[in-house]
């Protein structure tokens, strides 16, 4: 459903789509999911020309993927933060 949001260019809702996601994953005890629409938000943040979330939110899913042992997708959080500090230095 984000994805439906972030094509429409409506970040807002996005934004709570993922807080739902978040929630529901949580509830399942579905650790991966909930650090997953914590990425995804952060995405929604980048839609936003929000910095501080997008970086804060990465942040916070690498830390959550390292606690729970997934390493390469830890590795993986930055590259929407950092496309999104390249873009903002160039423009």
């Amino acid at each position: 459903m984000a994805e439906v949001y972030r094509r429409q260019h409506l970040p807002e809702k996005e934004l709570d789509v993922s807080r739902h996601f978040c929630y529901f994953a949580e509830r399942a005890n579905d650790t991966y999911f909930y650090v997953r629409g914590i990425e995804l938000k952060g995405e929604a943040y980048y839609a936003l020309d929000d910095s501080s979330g997008t970086f804060q939110t990465a942040e916070k899913a690498r830390q959550l993927y390292m606690k729970y042992g997934k390493e390469r997708e830890a590795a993986q959080v930055y590259a929407a933060a950092i496309h999104f500090f390249g873009e903002s230095r160039t423009s």
